[in-house]
């Protein structure tokens, strides 16, 4: 009897440490939610506002899609701030770093959620690629926007890191030796055999490259070099064979290609 008792004991105490670990999620989630909502307007704060309403009452199983809603949301509002950042020509580095705080929160609330419903939980695909961009674009827009002395190597490997995250979603999916998916067309053949999913992908080949060479001006490594040359060759070659037709220009993707494969 005392050894079922102890048992029983165990499994209440289990449960009750499940239900302290959600409730203190929920209560951080909620305060970020109610944080980002004062900031959105339209669809956006009215969702925000639906989903703060609803959230103490959900069962658990529907917090994941609730989450996955909220996500879009936030990627919806800080796209606003993000325009911002671009007319001001940054000026504000308090403002970029709360952006860039807000777009890494998705993966710090999969991670706490999964351990409070002690569940495996990953975003979904479609939403990672989409942050690791907007993160690895952001960065690189600023690195080179702003003076050079603004800017430091752990910020330029940051964007790097979160631009060769988003090329990797999707990037090897691709196998040219089944069925080509594109059926005749062998310009799509030829963009998707390097990766090149979307335009978007082919903006982050030639944002690399010149954040590789931005690297290499303040802590040259022959690494960094052929990174700049893959990634810059790749853009080069995808404008020669397809984009340039619909009004893309890789003449400074030739001239930096061309001046470090000199050096």
């Amino acid at each position: 009897v005392s050894t079922q008792s102890t048992g029983g004991n165990h499994v209440s105490q289990m449960a009750e440490a499940e239900d302290d670990a959600l409730r203190a999620f929920l209560q951080r989630f909620e305060d970020q939610l109610r944080d980002l909502a004062k900031e959105a307007t339209g669809r956006a704060g009215a969702t925000l506002q639906a989903v703060l309403v609803q959230l103490r009452e959900m069962e658990p199983d529907m917090l994941p899609q609730t989450m996955v809603q909220c996500v879009h949301t936030l990627m919806e509002v800080t796209f606003a701030k993000e325009d911002g950042l671009l007319e001001g020509e940054f000026a504000d580095d308090q403002s970029y770093e709360a952006v860039m705080q807000a777009l890494h929160a998705p993966e710090g609330w999969t991670a706490e959620l999964g351990d409070a419903l002690d569940v495996e939980l990953q975003l979904p695909e479609e939403l990672l690629e989409c942050l690791y961009w907007r993160r690895g674009a952001l960065g690189f827009m600023r690195a080179s926007t702003v003076d050079v002395a603004r800017v430091t190597a752990g910020q330029l490997e940051e964007a790097t890191a979160q631009l060769e995250l988003m090329l990797a979603v999707r990037g090897s999916k691709y196998d040219p030796d089944q069925t080509d998916p594109c059926g005749s067309d062998n310009d799509v053949g030829f963009m998707l055999e390097r990766g090149l999913w979307t335009t978007n992908h082919a903006l982050a080949c030639v944002y690399l490259g010149e954040l590789f060479l931005m690297l290499q001006e303040l802590a040259p490594t022959e690494e960094q070099k052929d990174k700049a040359v893959h990634y810059l060759s790749i853009y080069v070659d995808a404008c020669e064979r397809v984009l340039t037709a619909q009004g893309w220009n890789a003449d400074r993707a030739k001239e930096l290609l061309e001046k470090t494969q000199s050096q």
